[in-house]
Protein backbone atom coordinates (compact mmCIF):
# COMPACT_ATOMS: atom_id res chain seq x y z
CA UNK A 1 0.00 0.00 0.00
CA UNK A 2 2.68 2.24 0.87
CA UNK A 3 4.47 1.72 -2.20
CA UNK A 4 1.41 2.57 -4.08
CA UNK A 5 1.00 6.04 -2.23
CA UNK A 6 4.61 6.97 -2.87
CA UNK A 7 3.75 6.13 -6.52
CA UNK A 8 0.76 8.54 -6.57
CA UNK A 9 2.75 11.16 -4.80
CA UNK A 10 5.78 11.39 -7.17
CA UNK A 11 3.33 11.05 -10.51
CA UNK A 12 3.15 14.69 -11.88
CA UNK A 13 0.16 13.72 -14.25
CA UNK A 14 -2.33 13.87 -10.78
CA UNK A 15 -3.76 16.88 -9.66
CA UNK A 16 -1.54 17.06 -6.22
CA UNK A 17 -4.24 17.92 -3.15
CA UNK A 18 -4.18 17.75 0.59
CA UNK A 19 -6.14 18.62 3.69
CA UNK A 20 -9.07 16.17 2.54
CA UNK A 21 -10.77 14.59 5.50
CA UNK A 22 -12.40 11.16 5.23
CA UNK A 23 -15.07 11.27 8.93
CA UNK A 24 -15.88 8.53 11.05
CA UNK A 25 -19.03 8.35 12.77
CA UNK A 26 -20.11 5.62 15.46
CA UNK A 27 -23.06 5.40 17.15
CA UNK A 28 -24.04 3.07 19.57
CA UNK A 29 -27.50 1.73 20.25
CA UNK A 30 -29.04 -1.13 21.98
CA UNK A 31 -25.57 -2.72 22.43
CA UNK A 32 -25.02 -2.27 18.50
CA UNK A 33 -22.27 -0.04 16.25
CA UNK A 34 -23.85 1.99 13.32
CA UNK A 35 -20.54 3.00 11.75
CA UNK A 36 -20.56 5.30 8.67
CA UNK A 37 -18.12 7.29 6.54
CA UNK A 38 -18.33 10.76 5.12
CA UNK A 39 -16.13 12.87 3.13
CA UNK A 40 -15.26 16.60 4.47
CA UNK A 41 -13.35 18.23 1.62
CA UNK A 42 -14.53 21.87 3.16
CA UNK A 43 -10.71 22.28 3.76
CA UNK A 44 -9.11 20.93 0.71
CA UNK A 45 -6.18 22.79 -0.86
CA UNK A 46 -4.34 22.12 -4.54
CA UNK A 47 -0.45 22.24 -5.31
CA UNK A 48 -0.33 23.54 -8.65
CA UNK A 49 3.02 23.73 -8.49
CA UNK A 50 3.80 20.17 -7.89
CA UNK A 51 0.65 19.11 -10.83
CA UNK A 52 1.28 18.77 -14.07
CA UNK A 53 -1.78 18.41 -16.66
CA UNK A 54 -1.54 15.94 -19.39
CA UNK A 55 -0.31 17.29 -22.38
CA UNK A 56 -3.60 16.55 -24.84
CA UNK A 57 -6.31 17.14 -21.56
CA UNK A 58 -8.87 19.92 -21.96
CA UNK A 59 -6.92 21.73 -19.06
CA UNK A 60 -3.86 22.40 -21.04
CA UNK A 61 -5.70 23.18 -24.33
CA UNK A 62 -8.06 26.42 -23.07
CA UNK A 63 -7.36 29.20 -20.58
CA UNK A 64 -8.62 27.31 -17.27
CA UNK A 65 -8.34 28.01 -14.12
CA UNK A 66 -9.61 25.76 -11.07
CA UNK A 67 -11.44 27.82 -8.56
CA UNK A 68 -12.57 25.29 -5.80
CA UNK A 69 -13.64 21.72 -5.70
CA UNK A 70 -16.90 20.48 -6.02
CA UNK A 71 -18.94 17.66 -3.64
CA UNK A 72 -22.38 16.85 -3.91
CA UNK A 73 -24.16 15.52 -0.63
CA UNK A 74 -27.45 13.85 -1.92
CA UNK A 75 -28.45 15.30 2.01
CA UNK A 76 -28.02 19.05 0.94
CA UNK A 77 -29.62 19.11 -2.05
CA UNK A 78 -30.18 23.09 -1.80
CA UNK A 79 -25.81 23.18 -1.69
CA UNK A 80 -26.01 21.92 -5.24
CA UNK A 81 -24.60 25.26 -7.89
CA UNK A 82 -27.05 26.87 -9.97
CA UNK A 83 -27.57 28.98 -12.90
CA UNK A 84 -25.75 26.41 -15.34
CA UNK A 85 -26.37 25.13 -18.92
CA UNK A 86 -26.03 21.62 -19.70
CA UNK A 87 -23.17 21.27 -21.97
CA UNK A 88 -22.97 18.09 -24.81
CA UNK A 89 -19.98 16.48 -24.86
CA UNK A 90 -18.81 13.06 -26.05
CA UNK A 91 -19.55 11.82 -22.26
CA UNK A 92 -23.31 12.43 -22.68
CA UNK A 93 -25.65 15.99 -22.02
CA UNK A 94 -27.20 14.50 -18.74
CA UNK A 95 -28.21 16.61 -16.21
CA UNK A 96 -26.82 17.48 -12.86
CA UNK A 97 -26.30 14.33 -10.50
CA UNK A 98 -27.56 14.05 -6.99
CA UNK A 99 -24.09 13.29 -5.31
CA UNK A 100 -20.44 13.14 -6.59
CA UNK A 101 -17.49 15.14 -7.03
CA UNK A 102 -16.43 18.11 -9.45
CA UNK A 103 -13.95 21.03 -10.53
CA UNK A 104 -15.30 24.45 -11.17
CA UNK A 105 -12.87 26.34 -13.47
CA UNK A 106 -12.90 29.82 -14.76
CA UNK A 107 -12.68 30.10 -18.23
CA UNK A 108 -11.59 33.28 -20.00
CA UNK A 109 -13.44 33.97 -23.23
CA UNK A 110 -11.57 37.80 -23.84
CA UNK A 111 -13.50 40.31 -23.90
CA UNK A 112 -16.75 41.45 -25.73
CA UNK A 113 -15.45 44.76 -26.34
CA UNK A 114 -17.12 48.04 -26.24
CA UNK A 115 -20.40 46.35 -25.70
CA UNK A 116 -19.33 45.10 -22.18
CA UNK A 117 -16.91 47.90 -21.61
CA UNK A 118 -14.19 46.02 -22.28
CA UNK A 119 -14.29 43.57 -19.68
CA UNK A 120 -12.69 40.03 -19.59
CA UNK A 121 -15.63 37.52 -20.23
CA UNK A 122 -15.01 35.12 -17.76
CA UNK A 123 -18.01 32.32 -17.90
CA UNK A 124 -17.79 29.28 -15.17
CA UNK A 125 -17.37 25.50 -16.22
CA UNK A 126 -18.22 22.69 -13.95
CA UNK A 127 -17.64 19.29 -14.53
CA UNK A 128 -19.29 16.82 -12.29
CA UNK A 129 -18.46 12.72 -11.99
CA UNK A 130 -20.65 10.21 -9.62
CA UNK A 131 -18.53 6.85 -9.17
CA UNK A 132 -20.36 4.14 -9.64
CA UNK A 133 -21.59 2.13 -6.68
CA UNK A 134 -19.34 -0.86 -7.56
CA UNK A 135 -16.60 1.00 -8.03
CA UNK A 136 -16.41 0.46 -11.50
CA UNK A 137 -15.34 3.24 -13.82
CA UNK A 138 -16.92 1.93 -16.67
CA UNK A 139 -20.10 4.83 -17.71
CA UNK A 140 -19.92 6.93 -14.90
CA UNK A 141 -22.16 8.98 -14.43
CA UNK A 142 -20.87 12.92 -15.89
CA UNK A 143 -22.24 16.35 -15.76
CA UNK A 144 -20.29 19.40 -17.34
CA UNK A 145 -22.00 22.67 -17.13
CA UNK A 146 -21.46 26.17 -18.08
CA UNK A 147 -22.51 29.59 -16.32
CA UNK A 148 -22.09 32.95 -17.67
CA UNK A 149 -21.29 36.24 -15.54
CA UNK A 150 -24.05 38.59 -14.59
CA UNK A 151 -26.95 38.77 -12.08
CA UNK A 152 -29.89 37.41 -12.69
CA UNK A 153 -29.25 33.54 -12.73
CA UNK A 154 -30.42 33.94 -16.85
CA UNK A 155 -28.50 30.44 -18.51
CA UNK A 156 -29.19 30.98 -21.88
CA UNK A 157 -28.08 34.92 -21.92
CA UNK A 158 -25.82 37.50 -20.94
CA UNK A 159 -26.64 41.31 -20.42
CA UNK A 160 -24.80 43.68 -22.54
CA UNK A 161 -25.07 48.06 -21.39
CA UNK A 162 -28.16 47.29 -19.50
CA UNK A 163 -30.69 46.92 -22.40
CA UNK A 164 -28.85 44.53 -24.94
CA UNK A 165 -28.59 40.69 -24.61
CA UNK A 166 -26.25 38.33 -26.19
CA UNK A 167 -28.62 34.97 -26.15
CA UNK A 168 -27.67 31.35 -27.61
CA UNK A 169 -29.80 28.39 -27.70
CA UNK A 170 -27.08 25.06 -26.82
CA UNK A 171 -23.58 24.35 -25.94
CA UNK A 172 -21.60 21.68 -27.33
CA UNK A 173 -17.72 20.44 -26.66
CA UNK A 174 -16.92 18.80 -29.81
CA UNK A 175 -13.37 16.70 -29.17
CA UNK A 176 -10.72 16.45 -32.29
CA UNK A 177 -8.01 13.24 -31.89
CA UNK A 178 -7.32 13.05 -35.53
CA UNK A 179 -4.91 15.80 -36.13
CA UNK A 180 -1.50 15.17 -36.18
CA UNK A 181 -0.53 17.93 -33.65
CA UNK A 182 -2.39 16.49 -31.19
CA UNK A 183 -5.98 16.69 -29.59
CA UNK A 184 -8.00 20.30 -30.36
CA UNK A 185 -10.91 20.99 -28.21
CA UNK A 186 -13.85 23.16 -29.81
CA UNK A 187 -16.91 24.59 -27.43
CA UNK A 188 -19.96 25.22 -30.58
CA UNK A 189 -22.08 28.21 -29.04
CA UNK A 190 -25.60 27.38 -31.47
CA UNK A 191 -28.18 29.86 -32.03
CA UNK A 192 -26.36 33.18 -30.85
CA UNK A 193 -28.43 36.50 -31.31
CA UNK A 194 -28.34 40.08 -29.78
CA UNK A 195 -31.65 40.87 -28.07
CA UNK A 196 -33.04 43.99 -27.85
CA UNK A 197 -36.42 43.78 -25.75
CA UNK A 198 -38.72 41.71 -28.36
CA UNK A 199 -36.31 42.45 -31.21
CA UNK A 200 -33.76 40.04 -32.63
CA UNK A 201 -30.69 40.58 -34.80
CA UNK A 202 -30.22 38.57 -37.14
CA UNK A 203 -33.97 38.61 -37.37
CA UNK A 204 -33.84 34.65 -39.31
CA UNK A 205 -31.46 32.45 -40.10
CA UNK A 206 -28.85 30.47 -37.87
CA UNK A 207 -25.62 31.84 -36.27
CA UNK A 208 -22.93 29.63 -34.66
CA UNK A 209 -19.57 30.57 -32.43
CA UNK A 210 -16.89 27.94 -32.12
CA UNK A 211 -14.19 28.84 -29.71
CA UNK A 212 -11.03 26.44 -30.10
CA UNK A 213 -7.63 26.58 -28.17
CA UNK A 214 -4.64 25.75 -29.47
CA UNK A 215 -3.99 22.49 -30.55
CA UNK A 216 -0.05 22.68 -30.17
CA UNK A 217 -0.13 24.57 -26.90
CA UNK A 218 2.41 23.54 -24.96
CA UNK A 219 3.57 25.99 -21.84
CA UNK A 220 1.05 28.38 -22.41
CA UNK A 221 -2.60 27.71 -22.98
CA UNK A 222 -3.93 32.04 -21.69
CA UNK A 223 -5.34 32.26 -25.31
CA UNK A 224 -8.33 31.20 -27.62
CA UNK A 225 -9.73 31.71 -31.12
CA UNK A 226 -13.10 31.85 -32.50
CA UNK A 227 -15.13 32.09 -35.45
CA UNK A 228 -18.56 32.54 -36.30
CA UNK A 229 -21.24 31.49 -39.24
CA UNK A 230 -24.53 32.70 -40.38
CA UNK A 231 -26.92 30.45 -42.35
CA UNK A 232 -30.00 32.23 -43.72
Amino acid sequence: MQQKLDELANNEQFLQFSKLSIVMNCKHTNGTQDITFSVEPSQIAFDFARSKARPHSLYSKFPLKLTNFVYLDPAQPDNKPKGYLTVKTPLGSGSMPDSGFGFNFEFNLGSLGALSGSAQFVVNLLIIWEPNQDGSQEKATTFVGLRLPGIGGDVLGFPLQSVLKLSFKTVELLVDSTSASGTAYLLKIKKVALKFFVLSFPPNGQTEIVIFGNPDATDSNDAVGWYAAYAK
